[in-house]
C-alpha cells in the first residue's frame, strides 16, 4: 500500500529507528526505536503523527531503560 511504502522510506530515513516490522496480528507496523533521552522518542512520536495522522489508528510504547551487554567466555 501507498502507506507501507511512506512508512517504510520514512523509517528509513529516520538513524533513530532501527527496525521495521510490517505484521499480521493486533498491531499492523512495529518500529524499533534508538534514543538517547525520552524527549527524543515523544519528538520523534510527534513527528510521525504529524505526517501520518490521519492513518495512524495509536502508538503505543514499550521502553526499555537499558541493554546489558553480555559476556561469553571461550571453553
Amino acid at each position: 500500500s501507498e502507506f507501507r511504502s511512506q512508512l517504510l522510506s520514512f523509517a528509513r530515513a529516520t538513524p533513530e529507528i532501527v527496525h521495521y516490522v510490517h505484521s499480521i496480528g493486533s498491531w499492523d507496523y512495529e518500529l524499533n526505536i534508538e534514543v538517547e533521552h525520552g524527549t527524543e522518542l515523544a519528538g520523534l512520536i510527534q513527528r510521525i503523527y504529524d505526517k501520518f495522522g490521519s492513518k495512524i489508528r495509536a502508538i503505543k510504547t514499550l521502553s526499555q531503560l537499558s541493554v546489558h551487554k553480555m559476556r561469553t567466555y571461550p571453553k
